[in-house]
Order: structure tokens, then C-alpha cells, then sequence
């Protein structure tokens, strides 16, 4: 009896593993919970901050290094395999070397830095699962400031050795110049530059209010209606100034002067 119960026991556990491993398998992950599950977002958002410090850095370094780096970058993504033995002077190394040339040279020029802002963005949001910023809204702004400071900055600095514009902001440049001249073309900048900071920044304008001083008039500088009243003869009589005097001596001298009856 004794062999048969445990003969049962173990067939029980056996079959209790064996739901316990078939339960395990059959829970599985939809690619629709895994998005919107917060674990991902908040490491999503500290990738994007990452890249956003990445590119940041990477571009600082440009401002400085790229006359050094330019030699090399030129090579392609070849100097990103350690066997080609290129060393770049970036403080992110050749990888941020060659990022940043892709970025200002071929790119944006100067106006890729908005990018860092766009990569903050929306990994803020993503890490405090909060709408601190409104990410749409700053996408729009962020997108057409790198498009209009990037055909701007070529405008004005064309013919520098440095790309600031870069190769597309050259490129615009250089149809706006050829269509509507210099005069033209920096009138429509000039146009479109305000345009964006108003639909930017919406900033209130107002008219300067001059304040009319009013003459404080003096206490004896009372005018009367009269004064005002042209061609009318003044009529009034200058009144004499009485004498004060007690109630009681008016009122006596009232009765002394009544005439006695008889």
C-alpha cells in the first residue's frame, strides 16, 4: 500500500511540473504590451537622453577639431574599423568624428545642434513617464528651425571654409541667390526669421502710452463758470467782506434798533 501511495504522489508532482512548465511556456509577450509597457519607455528615454549627450559632445568637439579630423573623416565610415589604425583628435572618439562630419559637413552645419534639443525632448518624457514637454509641438519647431537656420547661417557666412550651413543649407542657398539675388533672398530670410519667432515664441506687442501731465491746480486758483462765458457783461457785484460778530451782539443790536410802539 505504502508503494502504491507513493507511486501516486510522484505521478501527481510529476504531472503538477509538468502544467507548471506548460503554463510557463504558454505566457508570452505581444510586441503591443512590450511598447506599452513603462520599463520601455524609461529606457528608451535614457538612450535617447544618451544620444542626445552623444551628439552634444561630439559636436562641440567639431567646432574645434575639424580642421585636424578633416583628412580623415573624408575616408568614410572606414575609419570606424580598428584595423584601418586612424586616430581622431574628437573627444567621442572616431565615431563622434565622423558623426559630426556627416551632421555639419554633408548635413545642417551649425543648426545640427538642434538635434541634441530634439533627442532631450523626447527622452525626458520618456523617463518620467510626464509630459514636461509637449513633444509634437516642439518636433514642428525644432525641425523647421534646423531647416531655416541652416539656409540662413549658408547665406550669410558663404565663401568661409567652414560649413555652416552645411551641404544643404549651401544648396538652398545657392537656388534662393541664383532666383531672387542676394538683395531677395535676404529680404525673405529676414521675412521668414521674424515670421518663425513669432509663431515661436508669440511674444506680445504693445503701443507706448504717453501720460498727459494735468496741471495740479492751486487751491486759489478757482475758476468759475463765468469766467468761461465770452461776450456776456459780468453782472456780479463784488461782495463786501462783513465782519464776524458773536449771535449774541447781532441779535441784541436787532432788538435795539426796533422802534418802541405806543
Amino acid at each position: 500500500m505504502n508503494m502504491a501511495n507513493r507511486a501516486k504522489s510522484s505521478k501527481k508532482s510529476q504531472s503538477a511540473d509538468k502544467n507548471k512548465l506548460k503554463s510557463e511556456k504558454e505566457e508570452r509577450v505581444t510586441v503591443s504590451e512590450l511598447a506599452r509597457d513603462e520599463r520601455t519607455h524609461k529606457i528608451l528615454g535614457v538612450i535617447s537622453l544618451l544620444c542626445g549627450l552623444f551628439l552634444l559632445i561630439a559636436f562641440a568637439s567639431y567646432l574645434f577639431t575639424w580642421k585636424v579630423d578633416q583628412d580623415k573623416v573624408f575616408r568614410g565610415a572606414a575609419i570606424l574599423w580598428p584595423s584601418e589604425g586612424i586616430k581622431t583628435a574628437n573627444l567621442m572618439g572616431n565615431l563622434g568624428a565622423y558623426v559630426a562630419h556627416q551632421f555639419f559637413y554633408n548635413g545642417f552645419g551649425l543648426a545640427s545642434f538642434i538635434f541634441c534639443t530634439l533627442f532631450f525632448v523626447i527622452g525626458a518624457n520618456a523617463v518620467f513617464a510626464k509630459k514636461i514637454f509637449s513633444v509634437g509641438r516642439n518636433i514642428r519647431y525644432l525641425l523647421v528651425g534646423i531647416i531655416y537656420f541652416s539656409v540662413a547661417l549658408a547665406f550669410i557666412s558663404s565663401g568661409s571654409f567652414f560649413p555652416w550651413g552645411g551641404e544643404f543649407g549651401k544648396l538652398i542657398s545657392n537656388w534662393l541667390s541664383l532666383t531672387l539675388g542676394m538683395v531677395g533672398t535676404a529680404a525673405l530670410l529676414l521675412v521668414v526669421g521674424i515670421a518663425y519667432l513669432i509663431w515661436r515664441f508669440n511674444p506680445v506687442f504693445k503701443v507706448p502710452e504717453f501720460q498727459k501731465q494735468k496741471k495740479s491746480t492751486e487751491s486759489g486758483d478757482v475758476l468759475l463758470e463765468s469766467d468761461f462765458r465770452l461776450g456776456e457783461p459780468d453782472d456780479t457785484l463784488p461782495v463786501k467782506d462783513i465782519p464776524k460778530t458773536k449771535n449774541k451782539k447781532l441779535h441784541s443790536t436787532a432788538i435795539e434798533n426796533v422802534p418802541a410802539h405806543d
